[in-house]
């Protein structure tokens, strides 16, 4: 008997009529790349057995045969885009989904708890129709509004040890895109607004006037600064999450080396007053 391929497989999926409308121009670029790499990536290889098992439940099961949640997630699954087939929300949907059929299969009318009730129904909000319109939408929007915002935070996290995936993706590929909700929840936490303020707000000390450290300051900038220095520069990446979190670089007075200090630890320089 002939090995059967992934190529064999894929004709078969583009060639069914179970096949969902939707679903068809997606399978046959599945097939396209195939065919022009003899591979698929992973991602992309999860959804030959998520159309299979699309097909199969289309082909062997008829709606009324199977108990009115799962009719529901099988809808939310043919609504959910190629991006999310290794996603938590495919997980988690694909993991109830199978536990609605055992219970039911037992002849249990619930199986599942009123807290997966509740997040299937905040998962299937992000599938619909103008969930789906705008997130086509989110690539422009952020590069459009966001890019900008993302690579301050992504400078502000470099220092931490949260979001490493996001820091990495941000700082090394210019046309990288967040997912939406992801980027959206870290946009709006008091820490990252914290930071974007700082970054956004007007200089107290503009390049070119001198200042001195305050007390708040660390002893090596206090030794730095002890005659008062230059501001060289007014825009480095913020690392706090504090008022006055604003950097600058500082050239002391008779050095040949500047120093990194944040707007809270300076202030105005005043001459010593002569005896």
């Amino acid at each position: 008997m002939p090995r059967i391929t992934l190529g064999d497989r894929l004709q078969t999926i583009v060639d069914s009529p179970y096949l969902p409308a939707s679903k068809l121009n997606f399978a046959k670029s599945l097939l396209a790349f195939y065919q022009r790499k003899g591979m698929l990536t992973k991602g992309r290889r999860v959804w030959v057995d998520n159309l299979e098992e699309m097909i199969e439940r289309r082909a062997g099961l008829e709606d009324e045969d199977k108990p009115e949640i799962v009719q529901e997630i099988d809808a939310l699954i043919a609504r959910m885009p190629e991006e999310d087939a290794s996603s938590w929300n495919m997980g988690f949907v694909q993991s109830i989904r199978e536990q609605a059929m055992t219970g039911h299969a037992r002849g249990y009318d619930s199986v599942l708890s009123q807290a997966q009730r509740t997040k299937l129904k905040e998962i299937s909000s992000e599938y619909t129709a103008d969930a789906l319109a705008a997130r086509e939408e989110w690539p422009a929007v952020y590069r459009d509004t966001y890019r900008n915002d993302a690579v301050v935070l992504a400078d502000y996290y470099a220092s931490t040890n949260y979001y490493q995936d996001f820091v990495r993706k941000v700082r090394g590929n210019a046309d990288y895109v967040p997912p939406k909700r992801f980027f959206m929840k870290l946009h709006t936490n008091k820490y990252a607004q914290k930071v974007l303020k700082a970054w956004e707000a007007d200089a107290k000390y503009t390049v070119g006037s001198m200042v001195s450290h305050r007390a708040s300051a660390s002893w090596a900038a206090k030794r730095a600064l002890a005659k008062g220095g230059i501001v060289i520069a007014s825009n480095l990446p913020i690392i706090s999450a504090a008022n006055g979190a604003k950097r600058y670089k500082v050239l002391p007075v008779g050095a040949v080396a500047p120093v990194e200090i944040e707007e809270r630890h300076i202030k105005k320089f005043k001459a010593p007053k002569k005896a």
